[in-house]
């Protein structure tokens, strides 16, 4: 069984990834919701779903994963996006 910590850095990984494919899919010229170093992004994430599950920064920036993602063109690849978006969002709650 996995401890509270890991499935902190679990779903901490999936919302890197999926601001990452999203980024990739959109070609937004806005750039990435996380930029910059990897680990340093999912320990500060692993951190904030820990201690605040339900607060205002961890949603807003999942949010804007979400808006970049119902941007994309391709039908399939958003469709792909938005379930892994719908599926963290279900995860956090």
């Amino acid at each position: 069984m996995e401890n509270t910590h890991e499935k902190c850095l679990k779903l901490a990984r999936r919302i890197y990834d999926l601001d990452t494919n999203v980024y990739q899919l959109s070609g937004s010229s806005l750039g990435r919701t996380f930029n910059g170093d990897k680990d340093s992004h999912i320990s500060t994430l692993a951190t904030l779903i820990y201690t605040h599950p339900q607060g205002h920064l961890l949603r807003s920036e999942i949010a804007l994963i979400g808006n970049m993602a119902r941007t994309i063109r391709d039908k399939a690849e958003r469709s792909k996006m938005m379930t892994e978006y719908n599926e963290i969002l279900k995860e956090v709650e």
